[in-house]
């Protein structure tokens, strides 16, 4: 569910519109992730899917700290904790 929504969001956002807003160009496309919105998306699939899953269940996760460098970078840490995540429900996301 992740995925598809942040690459619509990604997508969206670099066609000009989103919300109804004129998008402003991305000053890091091309340096902190792909320009190229399909390539992104199969970049984020690509750290998605190689990402394990290694915390159980059962245990409680309270937060998580996810880096925002390049996606090149950082990508693999982003996608681990994000995919470790998966499942559970949560009120507060920031």
């Amino acid at each position: 569910m992740l995925i598809p929504l942040l690459s619509l969001f990604l997508l969206l956002s670099s066609t000009g519109r989103l919300f109804g807003v004129d998008a402003v160009s991305c000053e890091l496309a091309g340096k902190y992730f792909p320009r190229n919105p399909v390539s992104l998306t199969a970049l984020i699939r690509e750290f998605y899917s190689s990402a394990a899953v290694s915390v159980s269940q059962q245990s409680e996760i309270k937060a998580i700290i996810v880096p925002d460098g390049p996606i090149y970078y950082s990508g693999g840490v982003s996608a681990w904790a994000y995919k470790n995540l998966q499942g559970r429900n949560y009120n507060i996301i920031v």
